[in-house]
C-alpha cells in the first residue's frame, strides 16, 4: 500500500506506517541539550555527569514521544544499548579487582620500583609513550595496556613529580597506537570489516596519518621531558620512595611475571576478562608466597585480600607517598564509572531509536560534494557518533554502514574511508568524557577525562591530521582502472540478480 504523509508542524513529518523522522533541527536538539547541560552542570555547578546525562536522556525521551515513539520502544533500545555496554562494565570491575590484588601482591610496587631505578624524568614521558605503544601493538588492546603498564607508569610519574594528567594522557596515546594499528585490535578489524578493506591494506594506509602524529607527539613529549629534568628534580625523594617500597613489600624480578603473563594471554587471543582474572589469581598467589611476612598469618592475609578486592587497598605505612601510590582499586571503586555508563547508554539508546544520528549523518553527507569534503565529513561523523552513542564500536559501524560506497562513487578507494573512521572514531573515543572508553581510562588511571584530554597528543594529532588530509587531498588514493572495472562488473551482476 502506498504511504501517505501528513504535516504535523514545520519540524517533523509523521507517516501512517510509523513515527516521524526528525528534521535536522529536531535531530540536533538532543545533542545540543546534552552539551549545554554538561557544560553548565560540570563547569558552573561542579557536578558529576550521572544526573546530567539522565536529564539529557529524559529530554531526548520527550522529543522521541513528540515524534510518535512509545516509551516501550525507546526503553527497549536503552536495554539493547546497555546490553552492548555490559562487556565494558565487566572489564571495568575486573580491572578494579586487578589493581587491588596486584598492589597487595607486590606486582605494581615491583613495576614502579624497577621503573624508578632506570627511568629519568628527561625521558620518562617519551618512554611511557613508546612502551605503551609496543605493548598495545603486541596485544591489540588499549584497555589491557592501560590496566597493566599504564598503571605502573602512573606510579612512576607520581614519584618523579610529573603531573598525573600528563602521564595519563601520554599512556593513553601509546595505548591507542596499538588500538589503531595492531592487526590484533578489535577496532582495526572492525573498521576493515565494516568497509570491506583488506586488513593489512587498511593498516598500511593508516600510516599516512599515524606516523606524522606519532612523530609530533613524541617530539612534544621529549621537549616536555627536558623541561621536567631542568626543574627541581632531585634523586633524594625517589631514593626515599625506593627505600619505603623495599620496607613495605618483598621486591624481586619475579613479581613482574603476572604482567607478562596477562600480556601474553591477550596476545594469544585469550578474551580480556578471563585473561585479567588469571592475572588476578597470580597476583593473589604472589601475595601469599612473597608478602605473607607483612601479615599476622594466612587468616589475616586472606581477610585483607577479600576486603581489598571489594573496597580497595587502604595502605597505612606512615609514608604518605607509599600510601598514595598503592591505595585504591577494588570492585566498588569502579561502580562510579559503571553508573555513568548506564546513564550515557540511556541517552544513546533514545537518540539512536528516534533516528537523530541517522538524520545528522545524512545531512552531513549532503555537504560532501568532493572527496576532500567527504573525508572531513567522515571523520566528524565518526566523532559525532562517539558523542551521541558513547560507544567506540558504533562510531565505526554506524558511519561505516551509512557512508559505505560514497568514496567509490567519487572514484576513490574505500581504504581512505576506513582510515577516516579510525581517526575520527577510534582515536576520539577516549576523549569524550561519557564514552565507555574514556570512563575506563579515567577510572583505571585515577585522572578525569577533562584533565588528561589536553595531553593525549597522539590521539588529537591523528584527528587533526586526518582533517588536514581532507583539506589538502594528500594520500587520498584513487581507484585504479582495474578496480573501477571490477566495481562496475559487480554492480552489473547485482542489478541482473535483482531483475531476475
Amino acid at each position: 500500500m502506498e504511504e501517505t504523509t501528513r504535516t504535523v508542524d514545520e519540524s517533523t513529518e509523521v507517516t501512517k506506517s510509523g513515527p516521524a523522522k526528525p528534521s535536522l533541527g529536531i535531530a540536533l536538539l538532543p545533542v545540543l541539550v546534552l552539551i549545554a547541560i554538561l557544560v553548565v552542570g560540570i563547569l558552573e555547578f561542579r557536578q558529576d555527569a550521572h544526573v546530567l546525562l539522565a536529564i539529557s536522556a529524559c529530554i531526548a525521551g520527550v522529543i522521541g514521544k513528540r515524534l510518535g515513539y512509545t516509551w516501550k520502544e525507546m526503553e527497549d533500545q536503552i536495554f539493547t544499548s546497555l546490553t552492548l555496554s555490559m562487556r565494558a562494565c565487566f572489564i571495568l570491575i575486573t580491572v578494579g579487582v586487578l589493581i587491588a590484588v596486584w598492589n597487595l601482591g607486590g606486582v605494581v610496587p615491583a613495576m614502579i620500583y624497577y621503573g624508578l631505578m632506570i627511568i629519568h624524568p628527561a625521558v620518562f614521558l617519551a618512554t611511557t609513550l613508546i612502551v605503551c605503544s609496543i605493548v598495545s601493538l603486541t596485544i591489540g588492546s588499549s584497555w589491557s595496556t592501560v590496566a597493566t603498564v599504564g598503571i605502573a607508569f602512573m606510579g612512576i610519574g607520581m614519584a618523579l613529580g610529573v603531573p598525573p594528567a600528563i602521564t595519563a594522557g601520554t599512556a593513553i596515546g601509546g595505548a591507542y597506537f596499538g588500538d589503531k594499528m595492531s592487526p590484533l585490535s578489535d577496532t582495526t578489524n572492525l573498521a576493515s570489516a565494516a568497509t570491506g578493506v583488506e586488513l593489512f591494506t587498511h593498516i598500511r594506509h593508516m600510516l599516512w596519518t599515524t606516523i606524522p602524529a606519532y612523530i609530533i607527539s613524541l617530539g612534544i613529549l621529549i621537549f616536555m621531558g627536558i623541561r621536567f629534568a631542568a626543574g627541581d628534580y632531585a634523586a633524594g625523594p625517589v631514593d626515599e620512595i625506593l627505600s619505603a617500597i623495599e620496607t613495605s613489600f618483598v621486591i624481586n624480578p619475579i613479581m613482574l611475571l603476572p604482567v607478562l603473563f596477562v600480556i601474553l594471554m591477550i596476545a594469544k587471543k585469550i578474551p580480556p576478562i578471563p585473561g585479567l582474572w588469571l592475572g588476578i589469581f597470580m597476583g593473589a598467589i604472589f601475595m601469599f608466597v612473597f608478602q605473607l611476612r607483612h601479615y599476622d598469618g594466612v587468616h589475616d592475609a586472606m581477610g585483607t585480600l577479600l576486603t581489598a578486592t571489594n573496597w580497595g587497598v587502604s595502605m597505612d605505612t606512615g609514608n604518605a607517598a607509599i600510601d598514595r601510590l598503592f591505595s585504591g582499586g577494588g570492585l566498588q571503586s569502579m561502580l562510579y564509572s559503571v553508573s555513568v555508563v548506564f546513564c550515557s547508554m540511556a541517552f544513546a539508546g533514545i537518540v539512536e531509536k528516534i533516528r537523530s544520528l541517522e538524520v545528522i549523518t545524512e545531512n552531513l553527507l549532503k555537504l560532501a560534494r568532493s572527496v576532500r569534503s567527504l573525508t572531513i565529513v567522515s571523520v566528524f561523523a565518526a566523532f559525532l557518533t562517539n558523542v551521541m552513542t558513547a560507544d567506540q564500536y558504533l562510531s565505526i559501524i554506524l558511519p561505516g554502514r551509512m557512508f559505505r560506497g560514497s568514496f567509490e562513487k567519487k572514484g576513490y578507494a574505500t581504504k581512505n574511508f576506513a582510515r577516516a573512521l579510525e581517526d575520527g572514531g577510534t582515536m576520539t573515543s577516549a576523549l569524550v568524557p561519557w564514552n565507555a572508553c574514556a570512563l575506563f581510562m579515567a577510572a583505571t588511571l585515577g585522572v578525569s577525562t577533562w584533565e588528561y584530554l589536553p595531553f593525549t597528543f597522539f590521539n588529537i594529532a591523528c584527528f587533526i591530521i586526518s582533517i588536514l588530509v581532507g583539506i589538502t587531498g594528500i594520500s587520498l588514493v584513487k581507484l585504479t582502472p582495474e578496480e573501477i572495472a571490477q566495481m562496475e562488473s559487480d554492480q552489473a551482476v547485482a542489478e541482473a540478480s535483482l531483475k531476475a
